[in-house]
């Protein structure tokens, strides 16, 4: 019997960090639409959305019209299909931050995920099929930093009549590096806290937060964490810290998952 499942894509190295920006683009999908179902007002949606517009979909969106879409029939239709959506989802984005509504954020939510699934299943395929075989793979793409967002509306979890939250009744949430997920327990404007699955046979990049240190207790597994110059073997009930500005990363070379308390605090963080 064949298998109905879709073959894995190969991605041109040109246009992997484009796809990489997809994954991301999904992710506000998916939280745009929890919001709504939980019942989160309008505003708190609508203010992460333009942020996440301004910061993040416009400079993708120039990215590709500049660099990608100059491979495409400059008449044709798969052109103007992405040029349409492109300016639909900036008009509701400005829609959004002037008179946010539930109808408006699902027009939005629907779009752009219509608009993501056209160009991996039928933009990018022609793009492999044309793009000049010298384009260059200069965009390392636009990969949202985040975490220290103050509303998770998606969650409700930092809601401040909460004082009790039961992480088994949450949703592992996919983190913005493959095979690492979350649930998110705090956040706030100065700190965060939440658990953090590492996948089996996952890593996640050396990266440096300028004015954020992070700590990390281990539950499950035995993680590699990178310090600086130093590299740890992390046991169950151990305790690391990654100071800010200090250049760290997680490996878990298992097969089995590596289940971790992750938190962050702001090292200037200004009084409340």
């Amino acid at each position: 019997m064949k298998s109905s499942k879709r073959p894995p894509i190969k991605r041109r190295e040109a246009l992997v960090p484009y796809s990489r920006d997809h994954h991301h683009g999904l992710l506000l999908v998916w939280k745009v639409r929890q919001g709504l179902k939980k019942g989160a007002a309008p505003e708190r949606i609508a203010a992460y959305v333009h942020h996440f517009y301004s910061q993040h979909l416009l400079p993708h969106f120039t990215e590709e019209e500049n660099h990608l879409f100059i491979a495409l029939d400059q008449g044709g239709a798969m052109l103007q299909e992405a040029l349409d959506d492109h300016a639909y989802l900036g008009q509701k984005a400005q829609e959004l931050a002037s008179t946010p509504s539930e109808n408006s954020l699902t027009l939005f939510a629907d779009r752009l995920e219509r608009h993501i699934r056209f160009e991996e299943r039928v933009l990018f395929q022609h793009l492999q099929e044309v793009m000049p075989t010298e384009m260059p793979a200069d965009y390392q793409g636009n990969i949202p930093d985040d975490d220290d967002w103050p509303d998770a509306f998606w969650l409700d979890a930092a809601a401040p009549e909460k004082l009790r939250i039961d992480p088994a009744s949450l949703e592992w949430i996919p983190g913005k590096v493959n095979s690492f997920y979350g649930k998110e327990l705090l956040n706030q404007p100065h700190a965060t806290f939440k658990l953090v699955k590492a996948g089996p046979m996952s890593s996640y990049p050396r990266h440096t937060h300028p004015d954020r240190t992070e700590f990390v207790y281990v539950l499950e597994g035995t993680p590699l964490f990178e310090i600086g110059g130093e590299t740890f073997t992390a046991k169950p009930h151990e305790f690391y810290l990654f100071p800010a500005q200090i250049p760290h990363a997680i490996v878990n070379d298992h097969p089995d998952p590596a289940i971790m308390l992750v938190g962050g605090f702001f090292v200037n963080a200004p009084a409340p």
